[in-house]
């Protein structure tokens, strides 16, 4: 096979997928409608804060929930953050580890507002 025929057999068999991957794809969706999710406008948002131990917001007002954490769970950042982040994770995991330099940068960026607080899950196929 010459370099140009190679070249237009590669080229048919990529115009060849995108037309069947299009038409594959093309078909889903549909008609539905889209349905969109307000949880203002939704009567139960206030009745799922009251159980998770919350109050309530006024309507109009943004819901805030609160996720106890332990008090001997290590953490970084100021106890009244306006945002907690919990993560369950193994300190031996190396995929674990990749999301610390992320959460390095979030809290170094929002030091008053941001509060880190580490929950150890360990995996069963660490021995210690």
């Amino acid at each position: 096979m010459s370099k140009g025929s190679a070249i237009i057999s590669i080229l048919i068999a990529f115009v060849a997928g995108l037309t069947i991957g299009s038409l594959v794809t093309s078909d889903r969706g549909g008609d539905e409608p889209v349905t969109t999710i307000n949880p203002e406008a939704s009567p139960s948002a206030p009745a799922a804060a009251a159980e998770l131990g919350e109050n309530p917001a006024a309507e109009g007002d943004t819901v805030r929930l609160r996720a106890e954490v332990p008090e001997n769970a290590p953490q970084r950042g100021p106890d009244d953050a306006l945002v907690t982040i919990v993560m369950w994770s193994d300190y031996q995991c190396p995929f674990c580890s990749r999301v610390e330099p992320t959460v390095t940068q979030i809290v170094n960026e929002h030091p008053n507002d941001v509060r880190v607080v580490w929950r150890d899950n360990p995996l069963p196929f660490h021995q210690n």
